[in-house]
């Protein structure tokens, strides 16, 4: 009679057991999911700013958005001013914006060769920091005539989008 009742007990711990193993994955399997579909709502977000970022450049923003424009400056000061409420507003659709654009300048050893004509390279960066604190941060270069580069072997890039970088703070 001892034995059956220790066998029960045996029994009942081991089911015990299992379930505490099935209901721990169970958790596991559910905080991936949510994990993997906030991934995939930032990763979407980010898709929207790069969007827009080529709108704006599109339209011609350096000219369009002469107050937007600034001169070279450090690249995180220029974040810490978009998180501050600063910049130039953009909305689309509900989605508020606010940007920079600046004029980096010439690099005269960063070349681009068109049409068997070399060209030095004039560069912009251009900042975007959304409602929810993501900020889009990408480079540009585009051709000018050739400047003279004291540089041996200069550095060659294609035109247009150069680098970008996404922080999300």
């Amino acid at each position: 009679m001892n034995s059956k009742g220790f066998i029960l007990v045996t029994a009942l711990l081991f089911l015990s057991l299992m379930m505490l193993l099935v209901l721990s994955q169970q958790q596991r399997v559910w905080l991936y999911h949510k994990s993997l579909n906030q991934l995939i709502h930032k990763q979407r977000a980010v898709q929207v700013m790069e969007k827009k970022l080529r709108q704006i450049i599109e339209k011609g923003a350096f000219r369009a958005w002469p107050s937007c424009l600034l001169h070279s400056d450090k690249a995180n000061q220029v974040i810490e001013r978009l998180l501050q409420g600063q910049g130039c507003p953009y909305e689309v659709r509900g989605l508020h914006y606010r940007f920079f654009i600046e004029a980096i300048g010439i690099y005269p050893c960063m070349q681009s060769v068109v049409e068997n004509r070399r060209h030095s390279t004039y560069h912009w960066r251009v900042t975007m920091a959304s409602a929810d604190r993501n900020v889009l941060q990408i480079r540009l270069a585009q051709l000018v005539a050739e400047q003279p580069c004291t540089s041996q072997s200069p550095l060659f890039v294609k035109p247009g989008l150069l680098s970008w970088r996404l922080l999300l703070v």
